[in-house]
């Protein structure tokens, strides 16, 4: 009798430590866990996935092509609103006047990709990130004198034949609804008189793709010359054409594109 209660408590010993044994791992393992959970967040400064000079640079002159500056460099500043997810809420833009190219360069700023917000006190909060841009001595920047020049050299090429019959038309890479577009986001119409301004742009597709000897028809505003410049300056920042082809090889030929301005003042 005296060994079955031996035993009996002997049993009961074990179960009681290895009750406690358990819970004690358990008790162990949820502070290990609470102690985990309550780590306090390092403060950082907003951190982008890359190199967004690199980044933003690229995709403006992809959509671009050149930029026509009568400086020798182009400095400009970006601002960025961001929200404590990282998500580019607005963009301020410093030393750009053409409220185009202002609004292409927001766009760009906000669809290149989200930030690591900035954490403050443990928390992530909302931050502004301001990144200087200076560009020099590159291939993206036309001076007014480059210009003039494409100018000259433009007059010179027609005088090579340009087809009208051709097996394949010249064509913008991108379609032409997304040439509309860029264009109207590049171009700056000159003031004019009247409601509405309608007239016609004549240009070549060059072999090579760039666009030369454009032309206005319909049209006999006094600022004439103005208008002509700015729709070239506009054409030089977009992307080459894809040139007509004819007999499996590129020939330069003439495009037609009729346009019609609103004038902003009588809207």
């Amino acid at each position: 009798m005296k060994t079955v209660l031996l035993r009996s408590f002997v049993a009961l010993l074990f179960f009681t430590l290895g009750a406690q044994s358990t819970f004690a791992q358990k008790r162990s393992k949820k502070a290990k866990k609470e102690q985990v959970t309550t780590v306090q967040k390092k403060d950082t400064v907003a951190i982008y996935a890359g190199d967004f000079k690199e980044d933003f640079l690229r995709v403006f002159f992809k959509e671009s092509g050149k930029i026509v500056y009568s400086g020798t460099e182009f400095k400009f500043v970006l601002s960025l609103i961001l929200t404590d997810t990282g998500v580019v809420e607005d963009v301020i833009v410093l030393g750009v006047d053409n409220t185009n190219v202002k609004e292409r360069m927001k766009t760009i700023a906000k669809n290149l990709g989200k930030w690591t917000p900035e954490v403050k006190a443990g928390q992530d909060i909302r931050s502004q990130v301001t990144i200087p841009f200076a560009i020099k001595e590159s291939e993206f920047i036309m001076n007014p004198a480059e210009l003039d020049r494409l100018l000259a050299e433009s007059k010179e090429r027609s005088k090579e034949s340009v087809y009208s019959n051709v097996d394949t038309k010249a064509t913008y890479p991108d379609g032409m609804s997304v040439f509309v577009q860029q264009f109207v986001e590049l171009f700056t119409p000159p003031i004019f008189e009247g409601d509405k301004l309608r007239f016609a742009i004549t240009f070549i597709v060059e072999k090579d793709g760039t666009v030369t000897d454009i032309k206005l028809y319909g049209i006999s505003s006094p600022n004439q010359a103005e208008l002509l410049k700015e729709i070239t300056k506009a054409f030089v920042s977009m992307k080459k054409w894809i040139p007509a082809i004819k007999d499996g090889k590129p020939v330069r030929s003439q495009f037609t594109l009729p346009l019609t301005l609103q004038n902003a003042s009588t809207e």
